[in-house]
């Protein structure tokens, strides 16, 4: 009996210092909080410009605003829109590192921000901080939130075409649907990638429109479909004319366009691990365990998440969650838009909250220790990373995919180089 008074008074204290954060709410606002401090210490150490932005700085700095009668330099392309905002932005704060990159931070912190507010709206209560916690320690959604380049926007764009496609589905009047029609098409001009999130969006809602018969609804959504399509066409002609005739972009690039669909046994590994690959890179898991398990770990998360929407028969977020990915795939079977990395960056997100959403099997009462070790499991190797980024500002390595680190696809080239390597020969 006495042994136990000691046990009792230990777990008391611990009650009553973590008590006012055993509530969903609260666990959140901490992620969101941790989010937004990693970002704010990434963005204030000014590390040095990157090749890829000073590239696109000398197509912004000192243009015209409205310049795109020409191709852009150093074998460049960002969105029409963007370009836009970027020129304006430096004639009024300058051309600083920290200025140049302030709008991918304030894009990167309202990504935290929307990112809550779809999935308070999507997941489950308990998924919800676990979204967001894994969101908030994403190394490549933190380090393209204090990159000079549009993937920081992209990310945030998508999120708000998906409340764009879900928000229709409730609103009848006039000025709603103008809104709609106005906020798709602006979002083309400043998003390559927003097409995807529009454009599955879109179909999910004719195809309940057209199961339930309702007509009217469907002359209006094929409207308004046909705003976002002509102001799409318009921004890809004019990027056309901004990438110029050479073929350098879909060199570098040849990479990463899917084998679809696949011819053989060597293609169809190709996609499985291209796809257990999202998960690591773009949507920035990372665990003490080999790239290879952290990437088939979220591919099963993942998975557990769409048999819960399946379940119960969450049609929205399905549509919203899978249909972006699965047009990227088809755009890049068609050599259209290459699907690696910071290009489908929009997409982290999107990954992330299926695969809170399939933690949350771990929310039954008796699995709660469980749910806890798995998400301590997620974290500890990212926030180690922030630790020693914070004490020596990260270095931006360059591999062949272009990519900030090394992911599963590099490892298990890495693997397969070292069992194929020859042996030194014993002879002289």
């Amino acid at each position: 009996m006495n042994g136990e008074v000691p046990f009792r008074r230990v777990r008391r204290v611990v009650v009553d210092l973590f008590g006012p954060f055993r509530s969903v709410r609260a666990w959140t606002w901490m992620a969101l909080a941790l989010g937004v401090v990693l970002r704010l210490a990434d963005y204030a150490t000014n590390r040095g410009l990157w090749m890829d932005e000073e590239a696109l700085a000398a197509n912004v700095v000192g243009r015209p605003i409205f310049e795109f009668d020409k191709p852009l330099v150093r074998d460049q392309l960002a969105p029409p829109g963007f370009l836009v905002v970027e020129r304006s932005w430096v004639r009024l704060a300058g051309d600083s590192s920290y200025s140049l990159r302030a709008i991918p931070l304030v894009c990167g912190i309202g990504t935290l921000c929307a990112t809550w507010a779809l999935a308070r709206r999507l997941l489950t209560p308990f998924a919800v901080p676990v979204a967001i916690a894994l969101l908030a320690v994403s190394d490549d959604l933190i380090y393209y939130s204090s990159e000079f380049k549009q993937y920081s926007s992209d990310v945030l764009i998508a999120l708000g075409c998906a409340f764009l496609v879900l928000g229709p589905s409730r609103s009848e009047g006039t000025v709603g649907r103008f809104l709609g029609a106005f906020a798709g098409g602006l979002a083309t001009w400043f998003s390559f990638s927003s097409i995807f999130v529009l454009a599955a969006g879109g179909v999910w809602l004719a195809a309940t429109a057209l199961v339930r018969k309702d007509w009217e609804r469907l002359i209006v959504l094929s409207v308004i479909g046909a705003v976002w399509l002509v102001n799409f066409t318009a921004c890809y002609v004019i990027s056309k004319r901004l990438l110029g005739d050479g073929d350098w972009m879909w060199v570098w690039w040849g990479f990463s366009f899917l084998p679809l669909p696949p011819r053989s046994l060597g293609d169809l590994s190709s996609l499985f691990w291209t796809i257990a690959n999202l998960f690591t890179n773009p949507a920035g898991l990372d665990t003490p365990i080999s790239p290879i398990t952290t990437g088939l770990l979220g591919l099963g998360l993942y998975g557990v998440g769409l048999m819960r929407w399946v379940r119960d028969r969450k049609g929205a977020a399905l549509a919203i969650l899978v249909g972006p990915l699965a047009l990227a795939m088809v755009a890049s079977a068609a050599r259209l838009y290459p699907f690696h990395g910071r290009t489908i960056l929009y997409l982290a997100p999107l990954l992330i909250l299926a695969v809170a959403e399939g933690a949350a099997i771990f929310a039954r009462p008796r699995w709660r220790w469980a749910a806890v070790a798995l998400v301590t499991f997620f974290l500890i190797v990212p926030l180690g990373r922030f630790a020693m980024n914070f004490e020596r500002p990260r270095s931006r390595m360059f591999d062949s995919h272009g990519d900030q680190r090394n992911d599963l696809l590099d490892y298990l080239e890495m693997r397969h180089n070292r069992l194929v390597a020859p042996t030194p020969s014993s002879t002289p």
